[in-house]
C-alpha cells in the first residue's frame, strides 16, 4: 500500500478522438494548473479525519497564508496551520475548523463558518493576527460519498480591524457630563471651557 497522499485526479492530456480536447482541436484542460491559478484562497483536503491531509493549495491560498506549496501539500492540515499563537489566549480556530469539517463529512453539505480568528506564523517564526471567513464544501463522488473537501477562506482581517477601530472610536466619544450642582446629564456642546 502506498503512503503517498491522495491527489486530485486529472485526465492525461490527449488529442485522441473521444477525449475532451479532441472536439476543440487542442489538449484536454490541465485541471491542476487551473485550480492552482484560480482566484480565491482554496485548499483541497482529504477525508482522512482527523488528519485532513492537504491535497492541493491554490496560489491565492499560499499567498494569503505566507506558505509554499512544497511545505503544505501532502501534510496534515493542523500541522501546517496550528493556530498556536501564544499571544492569543482565546484561540479556538483548530477546534472550530475541525468541527466544521466533520459537519461536512456527516451532512455531505457545505458549512459556512462565522468569522474566525486564526493567526498565522510568519516564515521568521513571529505571529500575525488574522481573521477569516471559511466555507467548507464537500466534493462528492459518483457514489455520493465525500471524496474531498474544498476549504475556501476569505481574509477579512482589514475589515475586522476597521470595525474594531470604529467601535473603539465610538467608545471614546465623550458621553453625557454631570455638572456640579445638577442632578442629571447636561448636553456637551463640543467646546471646551
Amino acid at each position: 500500500m502506498s503512503s503517498a497522499p491522495p491527489s486530485i485526479a486529472t485526465d492525461p492530456p490527449s488529442d485522441a478522438p473521444g477525449s475532451p480536447g479532441h472536439a476543440f482541436g487542442h489538449r484536454a484542460p490541465d485541471f491542476q494548473a487551473i485550480f492552482d491559478a484560480s482566484p480565491g484562497s482554496t485548499l483541497v483536503l482529504a477525508t482522512d479525519a482527523p488528519a485532513f491531509t492537504i491535497v492541493a493549495a491554490s496560489d491565492g491560498y499560499l499567498a494569503a497564508t505566507m506558505t509554499a506549496r512544497d511545505a503544505t501539500v501532502g501534510r496534515l492540515l493542523f500541522d501546517v496551520f496550528s493556530d498556536d499563537n501564544p499571544a492569543n489566549i482565546a484561540r479556538n480556530g483548530v477546534g472550530n475548523l475541525r468541527a466544521s469539517l466533520h459537519v461536512v463529512l456527516r451532512t455531505k453539505a457545505p458549512d459556512r463558518m462565522a468569522v474566525q480568528r486564526y493567526d498565522l506564523q510568519r516564515p521568521d517564526g513571529t505571529w500575525e493576527e488574522r481573521y477569516w471567513e471559511p466555507l467548507n464544501t464537500p466534493v462528492l463522488g459518483p457514489d455520493g460519498d465525500v471524496r474531498h473537501i474544498l476549504h475556501r477562506v476569505e481574509d477579512v482581517t482589514a475589515r475586522e480591524r476597521a470595525e474594531a477601530g470604529a467601535s473603539s472610536r465610538r467608545s471614546r466619544r465623550p458621553g453625557p457630563a454631570l455638572s456640579a450642582g445638577t442632578s442629571g446629564p447636561t448636553r456637551w456642546s463640543g467646546t471646551r471651557t
